[in-house]
């Protein structure tokens, strides 16, 4: 038994060694300004990929949310996304994107434009893709 112990302890510390710490857990006090960046930048694929799942079809099925945050405050973006997918998972996902990237602007002390990005009024289906529409 302590051989087995021993042998998950040394895969753990290999496959841990092997995975920068701001894969794991995001954005810490001494990650890198690249790594932080790097992190956001793949959280963000794979929210776009989620999102960007099924074509779009039936309008009905997609629904849209805020995504990051602006250093002066306000959302980064809206991002639309299907109905057809663990929209719970996705959600939170987004969550964890904005609340990192908020950690990401105030450990940098980035600035912002401060320019609000339009609310969608709805969204249309156009070439499969989700479009916002603004009017």
């Amino acid at each position: 038994m302590k051989n087995f112990n021993f042998i998950m302890i040394f895969l753990a510390i290999i496959v841990l060694g092997c995975t920068k710490s701001s894969e794991l857990i995001g954005i810490t006090d001494d990650s890198s300004k690249e790594d932080d960046y790097n992190f956001l930048e793949k959280l963000l694929d794979e929210i776009e990929d989620l999102a960007g799942k099924f074509e779009c079809q039936d309008a009905s099925e997609w629904k849209y949310t805020t995504f990051g945050i602006k250093a002066c405050g306000g959302p980064a973006g809206y991002i639309a996304y299907s109905t057809k997918i663990d929209t719970s998972a996705f959600l939170e996902k987004v969550r964890l994107y904005t609340e990192q990237d908020s950690i990401f602007i105030n450990k940098w002390k980035l600035g912002s434009d401060c320019s609000v990005p339009p609310k969608p009024k709805r969204i249309i289906c156009e070439n499969g893709k989700p479009k916002f529409i603004y009017k």
